[in-house]
């Protein structure tokens, strides 16, 4: 079996996201000593994890500088990359669901933007653009949409 696992925006020191992708590693490390017939290939961006028999590490440091580029391989290059790798499994640990890949998927939802009521956010205010287009965002992506 082989499970694509996508943190790409998982950096070291940036708090949360990137502990629970280290969590979440270090227990398939552990998963993986009596599971060899597991592949894990995990898409970050950067050489901070490492490579074992049965888990590959691939890099995309471009894709953290803009969220543009982060948009671009979600909705167009990453279905590319992910289905080249032939995954049984795909799972996403940044809130988000690459489009098109042909695999069972998992989304690991961290964020609780999507389902708040109390606050709406502006487009006009400079400091609310970033969590309006968090919660646009996760929104459409989380459905698969």
């Amino acid at each position: 079996m082989r499970i694509v696992v996508n943190d790409i925006v998982a950096v070291p020191n940036s708090g949360g996201v990137y502990s629970i992708l280290t969590d979440f590693y270090n227990e398939v490390l552990n998963y993986s000593k009596l599971h060899k017939d597991v592949e894990w290939i995990f898409l970050v961006s950067g050489k901070f994890l490492k490579e074992t028999d049965n888990i590959k590490i691939i890099c995309f440091p471009e894709i953290k500088k803009s969220h543009l580029k982060r948009l671009l391989f979600e909705l167009l290059n990453g279905k590319k990359i992910i289905n080249s790798l032939k995954p049984d499994v795909y799972l996403s640990l940044q809130n988000t669901m690459t489009l098109g890949v042909n695999a069972k998927k998992w989304t690991y939802l961290h964020q609780p933007l999507p389902y708040q009521k109390e606050m709406k956010f502006s487009i006009f205010k400079r400091l609310e653009r970033k969590m309006l287009f968090y919660k646009w965002q996760i929104v459409k992506f989380k459905l698969n949409i």
